[in-house]
């Protein structure tokens, strides 16, 4: 709740008196609550020192919440023409699976996004695991969606995924 509100009161202010400041937080849960600030103040507000921040960032010392608000900030800077680089690219590999179900959903949605090689043994692997039938069907759905990383092997284990959920009720 003081997050939200240091936010909200955030936003109100004129961005040019803290924009500087937000982006180059180094302590990733004050962080992130300034470049949501940024993100939802609607322009594009250098998203990628903000992207880079994300990257660099200690992951595990995040909560599940503020993972989740990370991968969000993600996909917001990922839509404003982020300059990347594929080796920070993979970074966002290191970190799947998770120990959390929800973050591993969007972190699978964002390494099909980011086009990582390795995503999709990953989250095929993510799938072979799971066994909540929503989840299951969220990886295929990503999956669908990758465009590279792909061998034949690969193919045969998600077309069988696909054909099996097919299969089940509900």
């Amino acid at each position: 709740a003081l997050r939200y509100a240091a936010r909200t009161a955030l936003e109100h202010q004129p961005v040019a008196s803290w924009q500087e400041r937000a982006v180059k937080e180094q302590r990733l849960p004050t962080g992130l609550t300034a470049w949501t600030a940024l993100m939802r103040n609607g322009k594009n507000l250098m998203p990628t020192d903000i992207f880079y921040q994300l990257t660099d960032g200690p992951w595990n010392a995040l909560t599940p919440g503020q993972k989740q608000e990370a991968l969000w900030l993600m996909h917001q800077c990922l839509g404003r023409d982020v300059r990347r680089r594929p080796a920070n690219d993979r970074v966002w590999a290191t970190r799947f699976p998770d120990a959390s179900p929800v973050v591993n959903a969007e972190l699978a949605r964002l390494l099909s996004r980011l086009g990582v090689p390795e995503a999709v043994p990953k989250i095929l692997n993510q799938l072979a695991a799971e066994t909540d039938q929503a989840r299951r069907l969220h990886y295929l759905f990503v999956l669908r969606q990758a465009r590279a990383g792909w061998t034949p092997e690969h193919r045969r284990e998600y077309f069988t995924a696909l054909r099996e959920a097919g299969k089940t009720l509900g």
